[in-house]
């Protein structure tokens, strides 16, 4: 009988040895990339049932858990949030400070310790700025509105144009007879001088000699003959003698 008793405890033994050998707990991924401000998921799964857990970072342990009840940091109880079954861990907007190694450490229900580790890199998303487009829609409109006003412009400047020449033409048409009559009227005085000139001449011709000599001797430019013609200038000075 204690032959079969012993057996069987040995064998218990060897099992419940290999069970909690057997424990491990898997990251589902150990890089986690994630923008800056958004939420950075660390999500592990246990081979087993957990009991109990912590996370660590930068040797702090911002989240402890014992069943269903979290302990979590102060200065993360704002920004964590905890599946205490499966030991898996939110943290709520990421900055560059977050970056760095997060350790998760799980104990089962028998007691067996399993860890893991997650590597966060929390990055500032690069936007391409694109130039700003061109509006071409003003630029037509005011186009459109240049054409419009020369073509309503065009008519009036067309029509000014015809009258200044008009008028240029009206204005030396009138100016060409005037100056045709006053050349004409210079024309008919320089004849009549032309003939009076002619006719004293004529006369002074028919003259005697003795005559043409004392009209000769006459100073003509004695202030005593002044206004008088040349045959009274004659009579004038017979009468003085």
């Amino acid at each position: 009988m204690a032959l079969p008793l012993l057996t069987a405890l040995a064998f218990c033994l060897v099992i419940s040895t290999g069970g909690s050998q057997g424990f491990t707990v898997e990251p589902a991924q150990s890089d986690l990339n994630v923008h800056i401000g958004e939420d950075a998921e660390f999500t592990v799964r246990a081979s087993s049932a957990i009991s109990s857990g912590n996370w660590t970072f930068k040797s702090k342990a911002i989240v402890t858990w014992i069943g269903t009840t979290p302990l979590i940091l102060a200065e993360y109880r704002p920004r964590v949030k905890l599946n205490n079954t499966s030991g898996s861990l939110v943290l709520r907007s990421v900055s560059e400070s977050d970056n760095g190694d997060y350790t998760v450490t799980v104990t089962e229900v028998g007691g067996v310790v399993a860890s893991a580790t997650i590597t966060l890199q929390a990055f500032e998303l690069h936007r391409q700025s694109y130039p700003e487009p061109v509006h071409v829609f003003p630029i037509i409109i005011v186009i459109m509105i240049a054409v419009i006003i020369a073509s309503l412009l065009y008519p009036c400047l067309t029509s000014a144009l015809c009258a200044w020449f008009i008028a240029k033409k009206i204005c030396r048409a009138n100016l060409a007879p005037r100056t045709n009559t006053v050349t004409d009227r210079n024309v008919g005085r320089d004849n009549t001088l032309a003939a009076n000139a002619g006719d004293g001449s004529r006369d002074y011709e028919n003259i005697s000699g003795i005559e043409q000599g004392r009209r000769s001797n006459a100073p003509v430019g004695d202030p005593t003959y002044m206004g008088l013609k040349l045959e009274d200038r004659s009579v004038y000075s017979e009468l003085q003698r």
